[in-house]
This record gives structure tokens, C-alpha cells and sequence, in this order.
């Protein structure tokens, strides 16, 4: 069993500007909870859900992806670019260039957001942080909910 305090415990921030990927375990299913440097709660997601064996559900790719800002198949990157990144660009001169809006969406990434996480490595994992994902983004946790994914 897990417990969620953690995540939201600004003493166990971890900043994308300096992840510390090698300090996640190496296995196991990832619940995380991301917040600006307002203290705002921006995000909530998980990883390492994919494996039938727990030894084959890597929790670090997910934070790793995120730290590294490239849109395709991350709706979190995705959801930074649409709330953070592109107001910042609204008239302003802007000229395309392949790849600019991933740095500018990895460099907000990394300048204003932190991260906590707990990790399940129970066989049963992949399931219990979905059902805390779920629960925490309708508002579970003294009513907070994320601002880029409520329910």
C-alpha cells in the first residue's frame, strides 16, 4: 500500500531543471504530482503501468519524458505548450523553426515546475495509481484539484 501525503509535501519536490531520473526506482508503477513555483497543483499522472511483471513497469521514462519537453506523445508537454507557452507568444513577432516549440515548452519545463512521487511495486500497482490518479484529479485530496487535468 501506498500513501499520497508525499505528493503533496513541497519538501519532496524534485525540480525538472534537475530531475534525478537515476533516484527513481528502477521498477514499479509511479504516481506524481507536478506544481509550478507558485505552489500551485498543476498536474497529476503515472507511469510504469505497462508489464505484467512488476519488474517490467519502468516509473522513470514517464519523468524523464516530461523533463525533456517534446509534445509528440506526451499530453502533458502538450498541456504546458496550450496554457503556459503560447500565451507568452500572443503578438509576438513569431517565426517558425522546426522543433522551436518543444525547447520553449522544455525550457518553461524546467525553469517553473517540481515534482513528488511515490512508487508502488506491488503487482497490483499499475491499478492502484490509476485509481489514485483518478481520485486525486476529482478533487479527493482536501479538494484540490489539478489545474491541467481535473475531472
Amino acid at each position: 500500500m501506498i500513501t499520497i501525503d508525499p505528493l503533496f509535501d513541497p519538501d519532496n519536490r524534485i525540480s525538472f531543471n534537475e530531475p534525478q531520473i537515476d533516484a527513481i526506482p528502477k521498477f514499479g508503477s509511479i504516481l506524481y504530482t507536478i506544481w509550478n513555483k507558485s505552489d500551485e497543483f498543476v498536474y497529476v499522472g503515472i507511469g510504469g503501468i505497462r508489464g505484467v511483471k512488476v519488474e517490467d513497469r519502468n516509473p522513470r521514462s514517464r519523468i524523464l519524458q516530461h523533463s525533456q519537453g517534446m509534445r509528440s506523445g506526451d499530453q502533458f508537454c502538450i498541456y504546458v505548450q496550450d496554457h503556459f507557452v503560447l500565451p507568452q507568444l500572443i503578438d509576438k513577432p513569431y517565426k517558425a523553426e522546426n522543433g522551436l516549440l518543444d525547447r520553449l515548452v522544455r525550457e518553461y519545463i524546467r525553469e517553473n515546475l517540481s515534482y513528488s512521487y511515490v512508487i508502488d511495486q506491488s503487482l497490483e500497482g499499475n491499478n492502484r495509481v490509476r485509481d489514485y490518479e483518478r481520485r486525486i484529479q476529482q478533487g479527493a485530496w482536501r479538494g484540490m484539484k489539478p489545474l491541467l487535468n481535473p475531472i
